[in-house]
């Protein structure tokens, strides 16, 4: 069903250019930049060049789309994996920026996710007819960062008008505070790559995300244990993202929510149906 993406909480995702820089601590074993690397898409960091992907690939919404309205459906697209919309970087073109709300605009049986690790970049990127709510088949995300900068960027944030709002807490490092106000669906989960590079995930900051989602009412989606966990709990997925490989000591890990926005939302892919995030068309 998925194109192109494993991504548990989406069905697709989508990159109209590539390229990005390292924000603060959470960045610091960032996934997007390891493939770019790899497979060559752009240069990492402030002082490289964003990449537009090819004309081929920027199709594919519409397609979807038409799926989508053919089987009665949404699909949930990530926008942008190997990216950031709100970047303010000199290579990036505002026409970029002026076609890809044009095919949001126009892809309405699609549910775009837009997460940004740069709220403050909203006021100057967001289009013009984004008005008092946004557009409807738009969630507005935000990773929430490392403590310096957290509380302001969540107040910004969250007074951006948005059909959804959604926090990403990947990877998820220590306990935070939620805001009471504002917040839909809230996005967590460990760290994946090399034992020796990355952090462990803390599972008592875990249950104190869910216990303050539960309160406040917001949904959850717990996506991995990350590497660490998984080995340490003998998992034969590396990422420690398959639920039904987790001990019975764990049952209360097994949240996978989604914002209840649309009557017809359809369930998230099981890993098998989807495809690796690295296989885009560029």
């Amino acid at each position: 069903m998925a194109e192109n993406s494993k991504i548990q909480w989406c069905h697709n995702t989508q990159n109209f250019w590539i390229g990005c820089s390292k924000v603060d601590q959470l960045c610091k074993n960032c996934y997007a930049e390891k493939l770019s690397d790899r497979w060559g898409y752009a240069e990492w960091g402030a002082n490289g060049k964003r990449n537009k992907t090819s004309d081929s690939n920027w199709k594919k919404p519409y397609q979807w789309n038409r799926k989508a309205i053919k089987e009665g459906v949404r699909y949930r697209v990530f926008c942008a994996s190997l990216s950031d919309v709100f970047d303010d970087h000199e290579s990036i073109q505002q026409s970029w920026r002026d076609e890809m709300f044009k095919i949001i605009r126009e892809t309405q049986n699609l549910d775009w996710l837009l997460l940004t690790k740069r709220p403050e970049n909203y006021v100057k990127f967001l289009p013009s007819d984004w008005g008092n709510n946004g557009y409807k088949n738009v969630w507005l995300g935000c990773s929430i960062g490392d403590k310096p900068g957290r509380v302001a960027r969540m107040e910004t944030f969250i007074n951006t008008p948005a059909h959804i709002h959604f926090i990403s807490a990947e990877p998820f490092l220590e306990r935070f505070e939620l805001p009471y106000n504002g917040i839909d669906w809230v996005i967590y989960g460990g760290e994946s790559g090399p034992i020796s590079k990355i952090r462990e995930l803390d599972l008592s900051a875990v249950r104190y995300m869910i216990d303050q989602a539960k309160e406040k009412g917001i949904k959850v989606f717990f996506k991995q244990t990350g590497s660490i966990l998984s080995k340490k709990l003998k998992l034969k997925d590396g990422h420690g993202g398959t639920f039904e490989e987790y001990p019975e000591l764990l049952e209360w890990l097994k949240i996978r929510e989604i914002p209840d926005s649309h009557p017809s939302y359809i369930t998230i892919p099981k890993l098998e149906e989807v495809e690796d995030e690295y296989k885009l068309q560029l």
